[in-house]
């Protein structure tokens, strides 16, 4: 055997020991939680580990390439090695975004299909092969894979005891141009916050028993035993579409209907992972769009942990950006609760600050009250990151007591660093305002400022 054919068999072994990675569960949101990490660092090894994976087997097929005909029947080792091969082409071309964006569940289910049969058809390439590796790696391979799927449906149905209390029912209702979902489970769950759940409706439409969709949880609510899960969903293509023809239309504010149709909706979760932020005397929030439903769950834990005297946080910016006046309307109600809850001894640690791309604003419209501002035109994120984070620490009257000599503000004194507080920047936002923001912070970054991605980012 030649050198260049050896090190191809070698390619081989080495694309199916890195073909584990892409096998390690069918849904990433699993092997984030379990991983501990983001949802996005796994997609990144996801698609490394693809890469690698795909560049290996070429050079193993471009060598060892079969010297006759592989399509006879019975179907032999090689023949299975070609179809192995043609399917991992048809998923890296599928990957391509243009190709997926028409209909992200098609591409979604596609993927997964090729991807069972490209490791069914490596098992029986290396089945008989006197190649250890190779032929012990697949078959683990594969039992990993249906192990770790059995769990995952396994945790579903624990979730949801095994369906002893009822299946769980939502409600479907519209607020102007935005759906929200409202799940109600028999029994209790717990949500921390910047935790998403996958749901899945199967009566909305045909196909949707076949679709799972993510959606970051807005809003928790105790309704005796059981829970509801508030979901706040931007209607696009496909299934998300099919909710506006099934929702209720009410007004702002306004509770559902009576005699309104429930649906069945099963879901997984709460995945993701929860930033601690109860060490931090400032926190900022930077929101674009969408990007504001991730911030709520956090800006609803710290008024509460500050009313409870269960976190350090003194002073929370909310800033965020939209394209229209309009766009800020179906977050009113969550936004307006928390500054409602925000008033613990005239406390007031919440100031919103609203910049509107387009859209003119009267002088009564960009002062509403002394917590919320307007502006028009996109937000200098430079200036306000740096004027925010030298702005001195100004407690309540009430508190200064309470605070310790390193959190107390210091006369004739505002840069942030002398205070010796802690401050956290929180991003869920466009790529364009997260780079921005990196770079406000980047001059100030040390052990007391901290700037964190939160796992959903709007487009």
């Amino acid at each position: 055997m030649s050198s260049i054919q050896s090190a191809a068999r070698r390619a081989g072994e080495t694309a199916i020991i890195n073909m584990g990675l892409l096998y390690l569960g069918p849904h990433l949101s699993y092997q984030a939680d379990w991983l501990n990490t983001s949802l996005a660092t796994i997609r990144w090894i996801h698609r490394g580990a693809a890469v690698s994976f795909a560049i290996m087997t070429a050079f193993h097929v471009a060598v060892l390439r079969p010297s006759q005909s592989p399509f006879t029947w019975p179907l032999t080792a090689q023949c299975y090695g070609v179809i192995a091969a043609l399917a991992l082409a048809a998923t890296l071309v599928l990957c391509i975004r243009p190709l997926r964006r028409p209909s992200f569940e098609l591409f979604l289910r596609t993927h997964q299909f090729l991807a069972v049969g490209s490791l069914y058809a490596i098992g029986m390439h290396v089945r008989n092969s006197r190649d250890a590796v190779a032929r012990f790696g697949a078959i683990g391979i594969a039992v990993c894979f249906v192990a770790s799927g059995t769990g995952q449906v396994l945790q579903v149905l624990v979730r949801h005891c095994f369906f002893y209390h009822g299946l769980p029912r939502a409600r479907i209702v519209q607020v102007c141009h935005v759906v929200r979902i409202s799940v109600d489970t028999s029994v209790p769950i717990t949500v921390r916050a910047g935790q998403y759940v996958n749901v899945y409706m199967p009566g909305v439409s045909f196909w949707s028993w076949l679709q799972s969709h993510p959606f970051t949880v807005a809003a928790v609510q105790r309704r005796g035993p059981g829970t509801t899960l508030e979901l706040m969903v931007e209607p696009r293509r496909g299934w998300t579409s099919k909710l506006v023809s099934r929702a209720r239309n009410v007004g702002l504010g306004d509770e559902p209907l009576s005699g309104q149709q429930l649906y069945i909706a099963f879901f997984s979760g709460p995945h993701g992972r929860t930033i601690d932020v109860d060490n931090y005397s400032v926190v900022v929030m930077v929101a674009s769009g969408w990007g504001v439903i991730a911030q709520i769950p956090y800006l609803q834990h710290l008024i509460s942990g500050y009313n409870n005297s269960t976190t350090k946080v003194r002073r929370i910016h909310l800033i965020w950006q939209l394209s229209a006046v309009d766009d800020g309307v179906p977050a009113e109600d969550l936004l307006n609760q928390a500054l409602l809850e925000d008033t613990l001894d005239n406390g007031y640690i919440l100031r919103i600050s609203v910049h509107y791309c387009h859209g003119r604003l009267s002088p009564e419209e960009r002062h509403p009250g002394q917590r919320v501002t307007f502006f028009e035109g996109v937000a200098d994120w430079h200036n306000l990151i740096n004027d925010e984070l030298r702005q001195p620490l100004v407690l309540p009257e009430h508190q200064h007591k309470e605070v310790s000599n390193d959190l107390a503000p210091k006369p004739h004194v505002s840069a942030f660093v002398t205070e010796r507080r802690r401050v956290v920047v929180m991003v869920s936002a466009a790529e364009l305002i997260r780079r921005q923001v990196r770079d406000a912070c980047k001059p100030h970054l040390s052990p007391q400022l901290r700037l964190v991605e939160l796992d959903y980012q709007p487009n």
